[in-house]
């Protein structure tokens, strides 16, 4: 099992923190709605990257991060948790019947739920 290196949370309004390391982020509305989920190694710039989506000034609220050693190995649990729990406005990865991303280290979890 792989266990994120940090994990933080909060309110949208407070982030501003660059890191070296590589994050699997999850954006949730004000009901605990997943909406997006995500990486990068620079929150910052990502998350202004999302400011042009409409979703992303009426309806993001609050986030998760967990942050990991290897790009690899987030990319790996992004696309499981995209497959997994079906967040809102994510586009890739949205087919379960695409090939996994074996990464050694990440288990592998199948898509409990067809996405809508």
């Amino acid at each position: 099992m792989t266990v994120p290196i940090r994990v933080e949370s909060g309110l949208l309004a407070d982030w501003r923190k660059p890191s070296p390391e590589t994050c699997v982020y999850r954006i949730y509305d004000a009901n605990d709605v997943l909406l997006y989920v995500g990486i990068t190694n620079n929150l910052t710039i990502r998350w202004s990257e999302h400011g042009s989506k409409p979703w992303w000034r009426t309806e993001a609220h609050r986030y998760d991060v967990r942050w990991y050693p290897s790009r690899d190995v987030a990319k790996a649990l992004e696309k499981q948790a995209i497959i997994s729990e079906c967040p809102k406005y994510n586009e890739v990865h949205r087919n379960p019947s695409l090939p996994p991303l074996r990464v050694k280290g990440v288990p592998m979890i199948s898509a409990s739920k067809e996405c809508q």
